[in-house]
């Protein structure tokens, strides 16, 4: 498994590898469901019969800075999710700036935690790779994030944060989907504006403002990520959007 898993697309090997490793040394004795999906998919991956392409790419990668805001006390920008990518070969800027109501807020964990930083780092990463994933298909990219623990789990594919884990298991699978190499690593100081509404430089440097795409993608991530929440807990989440 780990020498098929570096000849094809996404991490979902080093997923099953990790759960394989817990019953070599019988830290657990049964595959849950969340296993069983990457399993199953690691499985189909291995049929589809389409490696990993390995090649020497000339021209610039594509790059997405995503970074989250969230300062409780605040009266009119609690929670604040901004992204901006530059694609320099076929000179596409795009930005996005959003915020997150108190309703959405609630299944992120507000009512139980003093901050949810760590999990809306996480859904605004997610959101900007997803929003942005057909330039990303067949090519380099780089996400940049502003939170150890976001870029962790997401690399890991997985975290003891039941919120964060749900994300990072529809991540894995649209990684997987879109094709694609794609690098984690810490710094976002270029999305930390639009995350709290500012988006007045973007704008100056003519950038593209998505944040009605943003906002539509975001309800479709909401979904799957409170579907794949709620099979984890017994019960379905309520959905971040109306």
């Amino acid at each position: 498994m780990q020498f098929a898993e570096s000849q094809i697309y996404g991490r979902t090997g080093k997923c099953c590898i990790a759960w394989l490793k817990d019953f070599s040394c019988r830290r657990r004795s049964k595959i849950a469901d969340r296993d069983g999906v990457y399993l199953k998919l690691f499985l189909s991956l291995l049929k589809s019969e389409e490696p990993r392409v390995v090649f020497l790419q000339q021209s610039s990668s594509v790059v997405m800075i995503a970074d989250a805001c969230y300062e409780r006390d605040a009266r009119d920008w609690v929670c604040g999710l901004g992204g901006v990518l530059v694609d320099q070969l076929d000179d596409v800027k795009l930005f996005f700036s959003c915020q997150l109501t108190e309703q959405q807020r609630v299944p992120l964990g507000e009512l139980r935690k003093k901050q949810i930083i760590f999990e809306a780092g996480t859904l605004c990463a997610f959101l900007a790779y997803c929003l942005c994933m057909e330039l990303f298909c067949g090519r380099m990219s780089f996400l940049y994030v502003d939170n150890e623990g976001t870029k962790f789990s997401l690399m890991k594919g997985s975290s003891e944060n039941l919120t964060v884990d749900a994300m990072t298991q529809v991540f894995v699978e649209v990684e997987t989907h879109v094709k694609t190499i794609c690098w984690l690593s810490s710094c976002s100081k270029i999305a930390d504006e639009p995350s709290r509404g500012d988006c007045r430089v973007l704008n100056e440097m003519n950038f593209t403002h998505v944040s009605k795409d943003a906002t539509n993608c975001r309800k479709s991530l909401c979904m799957s990520i409170g579907e794949k929440r709620g099979k984890m807990a017994g019960h379905a989440l309520p959905i971040l959007e109306k």
